[in-house]
């Protein structure tokens, strides 16, 4: 099997177009299309930037040996482990995620903090021995009578979403690799 053929055979075992790939990559996607296509080989620095982002040996992607045995499968995470690639791409998504959860975990515990400072309203419901429900209220302090107090349902929203979108652009090529790959069968089909 050629290097453009192997190129080809891992881009689509990621579900990426050549423009994907360039972009992973930061080059051109005609550069990737002359690759894949054996019109140009790429330079020594693509083949090692190639090799990490597929997590392949350089050896195997250009060798031209064609044994199954030695077609490392690009999910294969013991062979492969997920690699942060210093691509633009993912450098930005990695700096989104951070500011993206730090702000949430500081709304968080900015909320947290108030809840300590200013007493609200909490709302009691116990059942006596002859199975009689009373309600009653008394201050205290609590994050839940103080987001209820103060009406800062929509803040709280706010700061559990950007935690929530944070954590999932941080662990973006982990959860990617986990749902690509180790969610399919052994033959190559995905489960369900």
């Amino acid at each position: 099997m050629h290097f453009g053929e192997k190129l080809v055979m891992l881009r689509k075992a990621r579900g990426m177009t050549q423009e994907q790939l360039a972009a992973a990559l930061s080059i051109s996607r005609q550069a990737v299309s002359k690759w894949e296509l054996g019109e140009a080989v790429p330079e020594t620095e693509n083949i090692v930037q190639l090799s990490r982002f597929f997590g392949v040996t350089t050896d195997y992607l250009l060798l031209q040996e064609n044994s199954p045995a030695q077609d490392p499968s690009p999910c294969q995470q013991e062979a492969a482990p997920v690699q942060n690639t210093p691509t633009h791409a993912g450098k930005g998504r990695r700096i989104a995620g951070w500011i993206l959860a730090g702000f949430g975990a500081l709304g968080m515990l900015t909320l947290w903090v108030l809840s300590t400072m200013f007493q609200s309203t909490e709302e009691i419901r116990y059942t006596d021995e002859a199975g009689v429900f009373h309600y009653t209220s008394r201050l205290g302090y609590s994050l839940n009578g103080f987001i209820e107090k103060y009406r800062l349902e929509a803040l709280f929203g706010v700061c559990i979403a950007c935690l929530a979108v944070g954590f999932i652009l941080l662990l973006w090529r982990r959860l990617w690799h986990w749902f690509y790959c180790d969610a399919a069968l052994p033959d190559g089909s995905a489960e369900g």
